[in-house]
């Protein structure tokens, strides 16, 4: 994804319908194209895309596709629930999440206590990051028991309590709801 729109990583995982001259397919977002206006100044637009080979050739590109659309559409996930994956390096002190299986680009993943949440820090590599911090008085609580609560861009949101297992996929048991005209319309 260009960088504009990929802004930090929040286009990472995003699900996208690309047509070209040949048909369209279905592409997830997994990182963005440099912001170097003097190596590429096609990634400057905020419409760019870049594929793989593959990916280019299976909409009927070679080397490059002046006209081609896209927009956003949901994941296709089936009936797969959720899932919070911790990075192998996570520790009770310091855990960086990612999320996998979501039908939606994802807004924020947020730490609930009580009636209060707190929003995670996102790196640009699409990891949230629960530090010994966060929250507050929680030294030492960074894999859990947890409850956390993710928000898509359409607002919906799911919230469950789950213990996190360092290196490891632990599913939050729920979906975003479908939206009843299927996705963003987009770009």
């Amino acid at each position: 994804m260009n960088f504009q729109r990929y802004a930090k990583s929040s286009d990472c995982g995003a699900c996208l319908d690309v047509t070209g001259p040949s048909g369209t397919k279905r592409y997830t977002v997994i990182d963005e194209c440099p912001n170097d206006p003097v190596r590429d100044a096609r990634c400057q637009s905020r419409e760019h895309l870049d594929l793989s080979q593959e990916g280019l050739s299976a909409i009927g590109g070679v080397g490059r596709i002046d006209m081609l659309t896209w927009k956003y559409v949901p994941c296709d996930i089936g009936s797969a629930k959720v899932e919070v994956f911790t990075q192998p390096s996570s520790n009770t002190f310091y855990a960086t999440i990612g999320l996998r299986k979501h039908r939606y680009r994802i807004q924020k993943v947020e730490l609930v206590t009580g009636s209060t949440r707190i929003a995670l820090e996102r790196r640009p590599d699409n990891y949230f990051v629960i530090d010994s911090t966060t929250p507050a008085g929680s030294v030492g609580m960074a894999l859990g028991p947890l409850r956390i609560r993710i928000s898509d861009v359409y607002n919906h949101w799911i919230d469950n309590k789950i213990t996190l297992q360092k290196g490891q996929s632990v599913s939050m048991g729920l979906q975003f709801p479908a939206c009843p005209a299927g996705g963003d319309a987009g770009p």
